[in-house]
């Protein structure tokens, strides 16, 4: 004779099994998914070719330091890739300030590169150089405010010689800013002030 109490003896442990078993597979499947999302994320990055210094200057026809001038569109071809319908062509005129390697002609020295077109943005996309022709303007701080104006930037550039005389990004057009070191004067000591007053130095 089975008894009620012998009946239902075994069900509390076997509820709690079956609550185990699926707090323990909704677990595994978030770690499967995870896994398959970094898979994927990884498949998707785009490799970027290392430039160290020593790579940029041996490998470049020039090397100089130069401040931008003006930049215009041109009508030249995009390298073949991805993006080869995304992006404009751009000439960018430097006055030359030092020339560190080569030998340059008299006169402005034109540099060829890319930029994307108005409206366009891309997932892992190039890394394209813009050259500033102004200073920029600064404000900022917590209670230490600071407000400043930076002169025109100078650019460190290497440069290998095109086959039409021209000059682009010894790293190549893809990824031009690999090329090219922006230089600014030393920043006020205000900005280090705010900063440390921001987080409680």
């Amino acid at each position: 004779m089975t008894y009620p109490s012998e009946q239902h003896s075994g069900m509390p442990e076997t509820r709690h099994a079956c609550r185990g078993s699926r707090v323990a597979m909704r677990t595994l499947l978030a770690a499967m998914l995870l896994i398959v999302m970094n898979i994927l994320s990884s498949a998707a990055a785009r490799e970027i070719e290392s430039w160290p210094y020593d790579r940029l200057f041996k490998e470049a026809d020039i090397v100089v330091i130069a401040a931008a001038q003006k930049s215009i569109d041109s009508d030249d071809v995009p390298p073949d890739g991805p993006w080869k319908r995304s992006l404009v062509g751009q000439r960018t005129n430097f006055a030359v300030i030092s020339t560190l390697k080569g030998k340059l002609a008299d006169g402005p020295l034109t540099v060829m590169h890319f930029r994307l077109k108005d409206g366009v943005s891309a997932q892992n996309g190039p890394m394209l150089v813009r050259f500033r022709t102004h200073g920029l303007h600064i404000e900022g701080g917590g209670r230490v405010k600071y407000n400043v104006v930076l002169d025109t930037p100078q650019y460190l550039m290497f440069l290998r010689r095109t086959s039409g005389g021209r000059y682009e990004p010894v790293s190549g057009q893809i990824d031009s800013e690999r090329s090219v070191k922006e230089i600014y004067s030393p920043l006020p000591a205000d900005m280090d002030q705010a900063s440390l007053k921001r987080n409680g130095g």
